[in-house]
């Protein structure tokens, strides 16, 4: 991007290697994602903090100004912007194959379904959606909901909150089940992010690959354990309620 040259503020960071830190502005509603494939070994910092001018590196040197100053800081070049804005998708696991996913995918799904339908699949399409969206998607379903004729609107945001408790819970397969008895067609264009054999990463020491394994829905009682804490809780402890359950059965 050319226009990196200009950067208003520029800090060498006093690692030795010739690191430097490159200063923007940029809108605190972005979401920008903070590694790019294309990219290796450079950070995109748009929240939390970063060492101050001034400071001293780990490896003896300071943080120091290399050109320009705090007051010409400029907003981020819309090529950089464009670059790191994180694509609005969910990582999720369908038929034993990660794929990523949509808020606009799972609308599309949505609106091939009648609202009006029994409770309990109203029910579980709003888990389905909550799992999907890894607890996100509120709108979505509310929005999908109001064009029903049995909506209540006070109730919408209890029933969210209550999701993502179970044990065994309802993902994208179920969404895809109703959507496709309603006539929906699913795309080829579900973003696969399952890596070929060849790009397999290794274990880690481990005997299998646990890739696959959600480590917060574990089988049988223990299972059961952890949903029962879960479900006491007022907003999802999911880490919390599987170690509970883990020291629980010794």
């Amino acid at each position: 991007i050319p226009s990196l040259a200009d950067c208003g503020l520029v800090v060498n960071t006093g690692s030795g290697g010739g690191s430097q830190h490159l200063y923007y502005k940029v809108s605190s509603e972005l979401a920008l994602q903070g590694k790019h494939d294309d990219y290796e070994g450079i950070d995109f910092k748009s929240s939390g903090f970063v060492v101050g001018i001034g400071s001293q590196h780990k490896s003896g040197g300071s943080y120091e100004i290399a050109s320009g100053s705090i007051d010409d800081i400029a907003d981020a070049p819309v090529e950089l912007v464009e670059l790191l804005k994180k694509k609005h998708k969910k990582r999720v696991l369908l038929n034993d194959q990660h794929i990523d996913v949509s808020g606009s995918e799972v609308v599309e799904m949505l609106s091939c379904i009648d609202p009006d339908l029994e409770y309990d699949v109203w029910v579980k399409l709003g888990m389905a959606i909550h799992e999907t969206m890894n607890g996100e998607g509120f709108r979505i379903w509310d929005e999908w909901s109001a064009a029903g004729s049995k909506y209540d609107a006070s109730e919408m945001e209890s029933k969210w909150f209550s999701f993502g408790k179970s044990p065994s819970p309802v993902g994208l397969g179920t969404l895809l089940y109703y959507a496709e008895l309603a006539g929906y067609s699913r795309p080829v264009s579900f973003d696969s992010s399952e890596p070929s054999i060849t790009d397999k990463q290794d274990l880690n020491g481990l005997p299998c690959d646990i890739s696959n394994i959600d480590l917060l829905r574990p089988p049988e009682f223990v299972g059961e354990i952890a949903g029962f804490i879960n479900s006491q809780c007022r907003y999802p402890r999911e880490n919390l309620a599987v170690g509970a359950a883990l020291s629980a059965v010794g």
